[in-house]
């Protein structure tokens, strides 16, 4: 019997995490596209003024979006684990009710 609610506990799991980086990413490919357009406009900026090189502006702006979508993806990556540990726990916690259930009429 424990088995069967083991199975439900990692189900329901992988439903509570499945919910939750949807979310995040949601929230993180939107977050990146408002400071990537940022990054552009104040590159655009840079790149009208005399004396500035443009490869230096380009690279650097390549960088600067690499490195904030690299941030991103270990926010992301940080979040997973979290929100997997929470959600076994959170799942074990609601269908302890059941087990206990379950263990009572054996």
């Amino acid at each position: 019997m424990w088995n069967i609610i083991e199975n439900a506990r990692i189900k329901l799991t992988l439903w509570y995490l499945a919910i939750i980086m949807v979310v995040s990413i949601s929230f993180s490919l939107g977050f990146y596209r408002i400071v990537a357009g940022e990054f552009e406009f104040q590159a655009n900026t840079l790149r009208h003024r005399p004396g500035l090189e443009m490869e230096f502006i380009n690279d650097n702006l390549l960088m600067s979006r690499r490195r904030f979508f690299y941030r991103l993806v270990y926010l992301n990556g940080f979040i997973f684990l979290g929100a997997g540990a929470a959600g076994y726990f959170l799942a074990g916690k609601a269908l302890s009710p059941l087990h206990e259930s379950i263990e009572r009429e054996r």
